[in-house]
């Protein structure tokens, strides 16, 4: 059985962690939908509560010994799902964010290109880095100061918005080079896979 096909397992598909990130994607709509109507709190909440889905999934799937390639796939998925949709939320109240919106789509498809570029040479899922879990982490208290205090000085709403643009471009440059790395070290245990 190949490396794609073993990903497509019962026990890879079905575990809690898994639950947890499909949980996250359905609350996307609503982190929308909520803010958009002025219901700042409802919307709020469903972001907490994303977060402490997505900070306890890894916990369980370390703690009960449920870690999955498909795991290791659809955490990142959920992550930039939700992000993209506090993004697009944000810019019906912040002008600046329809470019932040540009900029994260260019960085996370570069990202995602990467990573299957990189899954189809390697054969192995990768998990994030630290610098994706930082950008992750500071983007959620920029977008939630951004959320709770609508009505801040443009000054500061400027600064938090290109703060987060700069984590995006960061993350993206992190990323390619230790998926670089990751291939490097691939050919060199195995030079025939060189081009």
């Amino acid at each position: 059985m190949s490396d794609q096909k073993k990903l497509f397992t019962k026990e890879q598909i079905l575990t809690i962690p898994n639950a947890l990130s499909l949980f996250r994607l359905v609350l996307v709509p609503f982190i929308v939908i909520f803010y958009v109507k002025d219901n700042i709190l409802a919307s709020v909440i469903c972001i907490v509560v994303s977060g402490l889905t997505d900070l306890f999934d890894g916990k369980i799937a370390r703690r009960f010994n449920q870690m999955s390639d498909i795991g290791k796939m659809l955490d990142p998925v959920a992550d930039k799902v939700t992000m993209g949709a506090i993004i697009i939320a944000l810019a019906t109240r912040f002008k600046l964010m329809i470019p932040f919106i540009i900029i994260f789509a260019v960085c996370e498809i570069a990202k995602g290109l990467a990573s299957v570029y990189t899954f189809k040479k390697v054969e192995k899922v990768s998990s994030s880095i630290m610098a994706g879990k930082v950008e992750t982490f500071a983007m959620y208290i920029i977008f939630g100061l951004l959320f709770l205090f609508p009505k801040m000085p443009e000054w500061l709403s400027t600064t938090l918005i290109c703060l987060g643009i700069a984590l995006a471009v960061f993350a993206l440059i992190a990323y390619l080079f230790y998926y670089r790395g990751l291939l490097k070290k691939h050919e060199q245990k195995d030079p025939e896979v060189k081009q």
